[in-house]
């Protein structure tokens, strides 16, 4: 399950800033299980760990970006027996030294996977590599109990306009039996889903940031219309949301009847 934000900048007004929203997205099935608004992208440090303990985690894995690599965010996925895959960035340089530290040492035992992706004149080589060495120095010295392995996941595009390479530190609470570096590959793939799926689809598709609805929670409350009918054109099987709407478009019945089920 994927957590990250989007604002509504079409719902901007002179006396107040644009709505921020966040949900968790499931990678497979592509639905908004829960989305609330925040005032802004650092409010949804502790919004974000109230509504996780709301979620069922079980056997469950949530991917987001570095600012919630909290410990108190991690605590409460695990406390539903749930784990993480989380990014770290300089904003945290304990974390951040001590797993480019890893990695740079020859000595270190670790795994690795490739991926080769080409897409519409886009190339992406994605290289992770993964150890479980650093878990208990992290338990002990950092206060990161939960954590099993840590990833250096180095990523290369290249396009007509060139090249450009990044570099991306993660931590994992599962183990190597758990997930081996292909299976993390893809748990990070999954993450993305969340932009392509959802944040898109609500913005190309349904023209979200075109809208002129500002008043009060009509923003939110259209934003979460958006997402029940993306979840439920998902749960008939379809992933190409625009033609679907066009198909309903013409026959209206079977969209209400959709809606009622």
């Amino acid at each position: 399950m994927a957590l990250d934000g989007k604002t509504v900048r079409g719902a901007a007004t002179v006396t107040q800033p644009a709505p921020h929203l966040f949900a968790f997205f499931t990678h497979q099935t592509q639905e908004t299980l829960f989305q609330t608004r925040v005032r802004d992208k650092t409010d949804e440090i502790p919004v974000a760990q109230a509504g996780a303990r709301l979620l069922p985690w079980q056997g469950r894995v949530c991917t987001a970006d570095a600012l919630h690599t909290q410990t108190a965010f991690v605590a409460a996925i695990r406390a539903q027996d749930g784990d993480v895959l989380l990014t770290v960035k300089e904003y945290q340089p304990a974390l951040v030294a001590a797993v480019a530290a890893l990695f740079a040492d020859p000595l270190t035992c670790s795994q690795e996977a490739q991926t080769l992706d080409f897409q519409l004149g886009r190339r992406e080589w994605c290289q992770i590599t993964v150890s479980s060495e650093l878990a208990p120095y992290l338990a002990t010295c950092l206060a990161w109990p939960d954590i099993a392995q840590a990833a250096r996941l180095t990523r290369r595009v290249t396009t007509k306009g060139g090249m450009r390479e990044e570099t991306v530190y993660l931590l994992t609470t599962l183990m190597s039996h758990q997930a081996d570096p292909a299976r993390l590959l893809e748990l990070i793939r999954g993450h993305w889903r969340i932009e392509n799926g959802l944040h898109y689809v609500r913005d190309v598709t349904f023209g979200e940031d075109r809208s002129r609805v500002r008043s009060g929670q009509a923003p939110q409350i259209w934003a979460a219309v958006r997402n029940v009918v993306i979840t439920r054109i998902h749960r008939t099987g379809s992933s190409d949301i625009a033609a679907s709407l066009r198909a309903f478009a013409f026959h209206p019945a079977r969209a209400l009847a959709l809606l009622l089920e």
